[in-house]
């Protein structure tokens, strides 16, 4: 009976002890979760510092872009983490150096590259018309080659027959001559023709060779373009609340470089997905977080 008492005694304690824990741990979450929001309501101001002139970009274009940048985190959040102001804690300067230069130099050098590509399959096309036109007129050249053959043939042929018979009649005479002057004729134009063919495939020759020389030159572009694509955020730094921006190649990649450097403003590191705002690399054009930002925006807000 004592063993039960105590048993029972015990069970009841150990519910008892239960059902505190559950308490407690549900006013600790309520605790946690009100303290992680607060944290993340509060807003982080930013405003426009200095703006070097080679970047041929005014205050109010930068302030436009930026603020479309700090959009991407208060769109995608569902809430204003971002906002101007005139007295902002976060200062955006643009910098210029080496590194805006060389991009302004391969976009000069990547427009080139298009006008080439234009000018390329243009040029492709006509030596394509002009092969097929060559083709057509060789395959002419050969029938009627063959004709000729065939006509020369009977001719030797007809001309062998009256030999053996005894000679030729002023009447054979007559008709050889006037098939020998056809013959001569058909020959000279047929020469003047091929001569014609073989000046035209050597001027096709060389402009495919020229054309060759564009692709080979175009392909050069190409690699020089394709050399450092996705460049990583060295475009820009953050820090000690300065954003600084060195380079952009246009301006969906300023928006998304902005909105990288506003997210180090908000104590974000590097993401994983290469299509995250935070992603180590600027080499996307979307301009909707992903599933990682949003992760990484509120880990933030825990650890505050």
């Amino acid at each position: 009976m004592m063993m039960t008492y105590f048993s029972k005694k015990y069970k009841n304690l150990k519910h008892t002890l239960s059902y505190l824990l559950l308490i407690s741990f549900v006013f600790l979450m309520s605790t946690s979760a009100y303290s992680f929001k607060s944290s993340c309501e509060k807003t982080q101001t930013f405003r426009i510092g200095k703006v070097d002139t080679e970047f041929n970009l005014t205050k109010e274009e930068v302030l436009k872009y930026a603020t479309e940048a700090a959009n991407i985190w208060n769109n995608g959040l569902g809430e204003k983490v971002l906002e101007y102001s005139e007295t902002g804690k976060v200062v955006i300067d643009f910098k210029y150096d080496e590194r805006q230069r060389e991009t302004i130099e391969k976009n000069i050098l990547s427009e080139k590259t298009k006008d080439k590509s234009i000018v390329l399959e243009s040029q492709l096309k006509h030596l394509n018309t002009e092969k097929e036109k060559l083709k057509s007129e060789q395959t002419d050249f050969e029938k009627d080659w063959e004709v000729f053959k065939n006509k020369l043939n009977n001719y030797n042929n007809e001309v062998t027959r009256i030999n053996k018979e005894g000679g030729a009649n002023d009447s054979d005479y007559y008709k050889l001559n006037q098939n020998k002057s056809v013959l001569e004729s058909d020959k000279h134009e047929l020469e003047t023709r091929n001569k014609k063919l073989e000046s035209y495939v050597t001027s096709l020759n060389m402009s495919v060779n020229g054309y060759n020389d564009l692709v080979a030159e175009a392909n050069n572009l190409v690699k020089e373009l394709n050399k450092n694509i996705g460049k990583k955020f060295e475009q820009g730094t953050y820090f000690n609340n300065k954003i600084t921006l060195y380079e952009y190649k246009d301006i969906t990649n300023l928006k998304r470089l902005i909105a990288h450097e506003l997210g180090h403003a908000l104590k974000m590191s590097h993401t994983k997905t290469p299509a995250s705002i935070m992603y180590y690399l600027n080499s996307e054009d979307r301009f909707v977080l992903t599933k990682e930002d949003i992760l990484e925006y509120y880990r933030v807000c825990w650890t505050r």
